[in-house]
């Protein structure tokens, strides 16, 4: 009985090396490259999702009427926000060209390398350099957001607890 699965498993093994339309997961190449888009659109689409709702909490935090928030912390703040919506702003853009490259799909595309869509032939920018575009502002916005949170938990003074 093992002999003839080992065999079987060298069978297939032979069949996916012999058929070079087919990926090693059983998919057509062209299925992997348009996998391969789809994955870079949820990515573009965590992000902006993600960075929506980092808007609101800065926005909240300071137009706060609690407490002031200090200049810093605002300073922070406002960085944070303008980094994240460039950061929208290129992923709109990514998310705008996907549909085109998608339309002119060819097996040996490198969507990383793509310049099929009238905006990044405009822009003279690949679909790689938009999802870096995208990926470091969101990284820069984290960083910017973080650092006027911490800015406004250690400007707070706290009061000594008095116990009667």
């Amino acid at each position: 009985m093992r002999d003839s699965s080992a065999i079987l498993s060298l069978r297939l093994g032979e069949q996916k090396r012999n058929n070079p339309l087919k990926a090693s997961n059983h998919m057509p190449i062209e299925s992997n490259t348009l996998e391969a888009l789809k994955l870079v659109s949820d990515w573009a689409k965590w992000l902006v999702t993600i960075e929506t709702g980092a808007i609101a909490i800065l926005g909240t935090m300071m137009t706060s009427t609690k407490s002031p928030v200090p200049r810093l912390a605002k300073f922070f703040g406002t960085v944070a926000m303008v980094c994240m919506l460039t950061s929208i702003a290129a992923a709109a853009v990514l998310l705008l060209t996907l549909p085109e490259i998608a339309q002119y799909l060819r097996p040996e595309t490198n969507i990383w390398m793509n310049q099929d869509s009238v905006v990044a032939s405009f822009l003279r920018m690949n679909t790689q350099s938009f999802a870096i575009l995208e990926s470091v502002f969101f990284g820069l916005g984290l960083v910017f957001a973080v650092a006027s949170i911490v800015t406004v938990m250690w400007s707070k003074t706290t009061t000594p607890n008095t116990a009667a």
